[in-house]
């Protein structure tokens, strides 16, 4: 790696249930002490409060995060992210908040229905999730909505994945491979860990009314699959 790329920062958004957990252990094993995960529950938006020489020593910058932390940092950088299909993403959040009790969506999860679930408007990721951390927008993950998502969050979200190293869920050891050769990775692993474990399968008509609950997502995903690979 040449001296200017080796200083650079990759900054990876995290978005949840994204295969997050896997990705992290591959970061991890390739960044050693330039690695820097934000705190849970928000800690993004203390990031710029950190000494500029602990942020000028971070080489990967990732957790929950939305797009436009390169603004806190001097040193070049490049964005990365992994999507996932909209439907099978609040699938997996659904189950993954019913079976830890900690989660703070927890009871909701436990209340509703999938579809009841993805349709509550319960927290931010419920509805558009993806579009949401990818816009820069601040109303995301397990935060309250604060306004919906229109036509130019997602638009905006696009022209940001235009600039990013883009991965899919649905093909990750490929992408994963991809990006070891991109970042000169020597850590690969591509197996994928499963936070929610098993659970069923949705039925078409509940699928289609977790798509309907997320329509930009949908769009997202469906450009993406077709502009980013």
């Amino acid at each position: 790696m040449g001296e200017q790329e080796a200083a650079s920062t990759l900054i990876y958004l995290h978005i949840p249930k994204c295969a997050g957990t896997s990705i992290m252990d591959v970061l991890k094993g390739n960044y050693g002490d330039g690695f820097y995960r934000t705190p849970n529950g928000g800690g993004w938006r203390k990031f710029g409060k950190l000494p500029q020489a602990k942020r000028a020593s971070i080489t990967c910058l990732t957790g929950h995060i939305p797009w436009g932390l390169h603004e806190h940092l001097e040193q070049p950088y490049r964005y990365a992210v992994m999507l996932r299909n909209p439907v099978d993403r609040i699938t997996s959040l659904y189950w993954f908040c019913r079976r830890f009790a900690k989660h703070r969506r927890h009871a909701e999860a436990r209340r509703f229905s999938l579809a009841h679930f993805a349709a509550s408007g319960a927290m931010s990721d419920l509805d558009n999730g993806m579009t949401r951390w990818l816009a820069g927008r601040t109303d995301v993950g397990s935060l309250p909505i604060e306004k919906p998502v229109t036509e130019f969050d997602l638009n905006l979200a696009k022209s940001h994945l235009r600039t990013m190293v883009v991965g899919f869920v649905e093909t990750y050891a490929q992408d994963v491979c991809n990006w070891a050769l991109e970042f000169g990775w020597a850590h690969v692993d591509t197996k994928r860990r499963k936070m929610a474990g098993n659970y069923p399968s949705p039925y078409r008509r509940i699928r289609q009314a977790v798509a309907d609950a997320n329509r930009y997502d949908v769009g997202l995903y469906e450009w993406a699959r077709e502009q980013c690979t």
